[in-house]
């Protein structure tokens, strides 16, 4: 299988990233089932919202993580939740049928509830990637 560079830190396959992707979207209706402030209206919009995710991810993540990176050393890291939280926001912002409930505030507590259950599955499926060699590691 051909392997797509990610980053400088590894390679993925195409199967690396659609079992992502479908993680992710699992990962969201899990989010949504377990928590009333996270709404998917629609299933198949949790799939659209795990591409969005990814491409949110890839694009505004970086430049996020780089603004707040005063605040994150600050804080041991611990805004890192927040900056996840605002990244699913921004996806909801983007997405039909997909949406954190409340005001502000209380999105924000959605998103970042929503984003510990989507970090926890894609932890755990990007190790097993790895160790099946779908993933690359580089040096």
């Amino acid at each position: 299988m051909a392997a797509k560079t990610v980053g400088h830190r590894e390679k993925r396959t195409f199967a690396a990233n659609a079992v992502i992707w479908l993680v992710n979207a699992a990962a969201l209706l899990l989010a949504s089932s377990l928590f009333r402030g996270v709404v998917i209206e629609k299933v198949p919009m949790a799939f659209v919202a795990a591409l969005v995710l990814s491409v949110v991810t890839l694009v505004v993540e970086p430049v996020l993580f780089l603004l707040a990176l005063p605040i994150t050393v600050a804080t041991f890291g611990l805004f890192t939740l927040v900056l996840n939280g605002l990244v699913l926001m921004i996806t909801a912002r983007l997405v039909p049928w997909f949406s954190f409930s409340g005001g502000f505030w209380e999105r924000l507590w959605w998103a970042v509830a929503a984003s510990l259950i989507v970090s926890f599955f894609r932890m755990l499926v990007h190790s097993l990637l790895v160790q099946m060699r779908l993933i690359e590691k580089k040096q």
